[in-house]
């Protein structure tokens, strides 16, 4: 069995047993990040998540992107913020 961080996917040590093929625990830097008392921003947040995300307004105006919605659009946060996304 293999133990994965379930936040960067990082392989961990240790075998836990059991039948499963994967199962999930958390690695020493992803738990310093998650447990910590100093608050993540949304940039931070998001930036993690492994697939684009657009930040818009009530308004469909944009707000930010993360690194992988940059990526797909070919445009920086700065270039598309302001603009109506949707």
């Amino acid at each position: 069995m293999e133990r994965i961080c379930a936040w960067c996917n990082q392989l961990l040590p240790g075998d836990p047993g059991g039948d499963a093929l994967v199962t999930h625990g958390i690695c020493s830097p992803c738990a310093d990040t998650v447990f910590s008392d100093q608050p993540l921003s949304l940039q931070n947040i998001i930036d993690r998540l492994p697939f684009p995300v657009m930040v818009v307004d009530s308004d469909v105006t944009v707000s930010t992107l993360n690194h992988q919605a940059q990526e797909v659009l070919g445009l920086s946060s700065e270039q598309a913020a302001g603009h109506r996304g949707g």
